[in-house]
């Protein structure tokens, strides 16, 4: 997958709450199904959504805040306290360690810690293993298209594979990325994502229409939802 495009967008950390979310209805899956099966219609190439819940579970964050937390508590403790025997001010670091190792797993306060090169680092390996894990690396003419949106990131990522590139225009890729993120800031991700997967499937039609052999469905129409 050397040669491979990739193109990445983020939305503003605040927005699109509602729809940045793994728990699918029945309803929207079929949704998202049914536009990937019409947008193959005409094409050989495939089409994979998918909605990560996250790209990394981030340790260190939850780690820097357990450890933050918990000697803050110590510090409070002898602020008001500074009398006790040592041992207390071991003892009270235990619960907070674990209570701060808790808190540092929600995904705002990661936000919050995490800097956008290491979000972008971490869609980007995470995007590129689905890539290989899904079989899009497989097709047979080479024209797959990851569409992937990280929910904990707030990231949009694509990857075309070798087959596309020659024949597809860079700003194709980045105005299907900047319309998905303007619908995610709409609360839109759904219809936002049929859109985009669409807008794909016309592109894949013009340069690979499907023949009259060999135009079979390689890949599931399903959207690929990691929790």
């Amino acid at each position: 997958m050397a040669a491979a495009v990739v193109f990445q967008a983020a939305a503003p950390v605040g927005v699109g709450e509602n729809f940045f979310m793994t728990k699918l209805t029945e309803a929207q899956r079929q949704k998202i199904s049914e536009t990937v099966a019409k947008a193959e219609q005409k094409t050989c190439g495939q089409i994979v959504p998918m909605i990560a819940a996250r790209s990394d579970s981030y340790p260190e964050v939850r780690w820097s805040v357990a450890v933050s937390l918990s000697l803050l508590s110590a510090v409070l403790l002898l602020q008001f306290k500074p009398l006790l025997e040592a041992q207390y001010y071991l003892l009270i670091q235990f619960p907070f360690l674990i209570l701060g190792h808790f808190i540092g797993s929600a995904g705002f306060i990661q936000r919050l810690f995490l800097a956008k090169s290491r979000m972008n680092q971490e869609v980007h390996q995470h995007a590129v293993q689905a890539f290989f894990e899904h079989g899009l690396v497989s097709t047979k003419h080479r024209t797959g298209v990851l569409i992937m949106v990280s929910v904990l990131e707030r990231r949009v990522q694509i990857i075309a594979d070798a087959g596309i590139n020659s024949k597809v225009d860079e700003q194709f890729w980045n105005g299907v990325v900047e319309r998905l993120i303007l619908r995610v800031q709409k609360d839109d991700l759904i219809d936002g994502l049929c859109e985009a997967i669409s807008e794909c499937g016309e592109l894949l039609a013009s340069h690979f229409p499907k023949q009259s052999s060999g135009g079979e469905n390689e890949l599931s129409n399903e959207v690929v939802v990691e929790d």
